[in-house]
């Protein structure tokens, strides 16, 4: 990684440009020393640089560093353009998500690691880089894709269980990040490659694990079809001033992927992969590059997309990957000691198990105290509102709407949500397994069928709120989703022996949808390392509103610096979350019971309470001070 100063700049920051493929020009070339000013000019073609033969001279160092998602989001459906005012927006918050990061959490600067993040933009002001389907969207797999992708998520189990080296990922064995492509969607960090042209030729160098991809231009044919390579195998030719790259010869290991900020991380291809770029100068600091994939094997038809190379000044300077790689033989060395704490082995490192019952493990301390709008909690106090009586916890509470599509399906203590879409529905926490006839119950007395959920969600890797997700499957089918941080604590639960299945892993900002609905996952870790915030918005009574399924925010008796930089962040993301209703994985977390009781008085909807979306944050921060106070002060991050 390197430092802020020794970051490359950007040669030209490119101003607005005009809706559309308007194409950008440059002023006259500038004064010796001074740096060149992209301007739009609809009037006159730029003056471009070029090689003896003729050709548009694409060298230099360039960027694709880009706040445009590779898909459109559903909220912007039907909308392919920001206006000017949208775009600065959109910028300004992605901005401040990304450099987001308190002074205590113990981590990368994100300011010095992310550092180019100021130079992003949004690409020709587009809502996703993919133009073409015009939603946006990659299309849906093929039969064969959706094989496919069954054997990428047993992939990904084992990776996640970190079995050997060979099962991790490319990138993590410093093999080759994804972001060399083709097609070339660009890198959190780093998004910056350097191209070296003659007339036989064209060389791309990607900073990212230093990636080279060499392209003919003298007409030779592609590779025989025998010979597979991770970069597949390219050809160029020049058609006017674009210069046209056709790549072939993959392999069922090609890795290629965008930003996890922009970009889902399942995306994948096989070996029929072949993909078709265009780099077009339109003005000497910008190339347009558009690109369309084709893999017949995996999606019904093919994807097209666009973003702009913007130059900047050089030179790039080595990534060195390996350094001896010594992550990775910490990651397999992990793995192996929470195998043995699962067996039992390693209890003292891991700690109570993921799945156990509060009665498995020793009851908090009952201080500190803090006191919050003149409420005062203990540890002790939070875990007893929470979890309440056994019986509580096994007991159905009257299923009723919360607010749009949005039904409370679990106990009096254990919270579980039900989603209704047309498609079918999504269920958020099975609790424990226990409880499954339970929640069956009360989603049939909501006079919706059981059978129709189609996903299963969660909000942590604790048996109350996720041990029965093997026994929901069982009995619906539904495709259990996880954020893959949960993942090792997940598989420990074996209630009755059972595997808990895990169908789709989730990143952090990567979104669910069915039926319309589309819910975010947002990483809030702590409480667990996989903690995950669910957001969507609702329709009611003519208004749209957002609702935030809160995972837990209670902090451990012992914080750790890795537990500090986590709860640090999470409390600071919750409350950028857009909040009109806000619910928690325990009813005690937003006065459920006192909400429902006045539902059944009529008047407005007591759900609907912006007021209180951050109460329950204001009560473990709290809580979550207090306790790293009273740690030892050698023990403290």
């Amino acid at each position: 990684m390197l430092n802020s100063h020794m970051r490359p700049r950007l040669y030209a920051l490119l101003s607005p440009i005009a809706v559309g493929l308007g194409l950008l020009v440059a002023g006259p070339a500038p004064a010796a020393g001074q740096p060149a000013k992209a301007v739009a000019n609809a009037t006159r073609k730029p003056t471009l640089p070029r090689l003896p033969a003729g050709h548009p001279d694409l060298q230099g160092y360039w960027t694709n560093a880009t706040f445009t998602p590779l898909e459109r989001p559903p909220e912007l459906a039907g909308k392919e353009f920001f206006t000017e005012a949208e775009a600065a927006a959109y910028e300004k918050a992605r901005l401040l998500r990304e450099n987001s990061q308190a002074k205590d959490d113990l981590h990368y600067d994100n300011v010095i690691w992310q550092g180019e993040n100021h130079w992003k933009i949004l690409s020709n002001r587009r809502t996703s880089l993919i133009f073409d389907p015009p939603d946006g969207r990659i299309p849906p797999l093929t039969p064969n894709g959706q094989k496919l992708a069954a054997a990428r998520r047993e992939a990904a189990r084992r990776r996640a269980a970190a079995e050997s080296v060979e099962s991790r990922s490319l990138a993590e064995r410093c093999i080759t990040w994804g972001a060399d492509g083709p097609p070339m969607l660009g890198t959190t960090y780093n998004a910056n490659l350097q191209i070296v042209q003659t007339g036989e030729s064209v060389v791309i160098l990607h900073e990212m694990i230093h990636g080279v991809r060499v392209i003919p231009l003298d007409g030779r044919p592609h590779i025989p079809p025998s010979i597979r390579q991770l970069a597949g195998d390219s050809r160029g030719r020049w058609e006017g001033d674009t210069l046209i790259v056709d790549s072939s010869n993959f392999t069922d290991e090609t890795n290629f992927r965008g930003p996890p900020s922009n970009a889902r991380q399942d995306i994948f291809a096989s070996r029929d992969l072949h993909v078709i770029e265009r780099f077009t100068l339109t003005d000497p600091d910008t190339i347009a590059y558009r690109f369309t994939v084709e893999d017949p094997s995996v999606w019904t038809k093919p994807w097209s997309g666009e973003l702009l190379l913007r130059r900047m000044a050089g030179p790039m300077l080595e990534y060195a990957c390996h350094e001896g790689n010594y992550g990775l033989t910490n990651i397999l060395a992990g793995a192996r000691v929470a195998e043995k704490a699962a067996a039992g082995a390693g209890a003292a490192v891991a700690g109570p198990r993921a799945n156990a019952s509060p009665a498995q493990n020793p009851p908090p301390a009952d201080h500190p105290a803090v006191t919050v709008q003149g409420q005062t909690y203990t540890p002790r106090s939070i875990l007893a509102r929470n979890m309440g009586t056994p019986e509580d916890q096994t007991s159905q509470f009257p299923p009723h709407k919360i607010v749009g599509n949005i039904y409370y399906v679990g106990t009096r203590t254990l919270s579980s949500f039900l989603v209704v879409t047309p498609e079918g529905h999504i269920l958020i926490d099975s609790t424990y397994e226990r409880n499954v006839r339970t929640i069956e119950k009360s989603v049939t007395d909501l006079g919706f069928a059981f059978s129709d959920v189609k996903i299963l969600l969660g909000s942590h890797a604790h048996g109350d709120h996720q041990e029965g997700d093997a026994l929901v499957k069982q009995l619906t089918g539904a495709q259990v989703m996880a954020m893959a941080e949960d993942v090792p604590a997940l598989q420990v639960m074996k209630p009755g022996g059972k595997e808990h299945p895990i169908d789709r892993l989730l990143r952090d900002g990567e979104t669910v949808s069915l039926g319309g609905t589309t819910l975010v996952a947002h990483l809030t870790p702590g409480h667990t390392r996989g903690c995950t915030t669910w957001t969507t918005t609702v329709q009611e009574g003519g208004r749209t509103y957002h609702v935030v399924f809160s995972c837990s925010l209670r902090a451990p008796a012992v914080l750790t610096p890795a537990i500090v930089a986590e709860m640090n962040r999470s409390f600071r993301l919750v409350r950028t979350l857009p909040c009109d209703v806000q619910v928690g994985d325990h009813p005690a977390q937003y006065n459920m019971h006192e909400k429902y009781a006045k539902l059944q008085k009529g008047g407005p909807n007591p759900f609907i309470d912006p007021a209180t979306c951050t109460l329950e944050a204001d009560i473990q921060e709290a809580m979550f001070k207090a306790v790293l106070a009273e740690q030892p002060q050698a023990a403290r991050p």
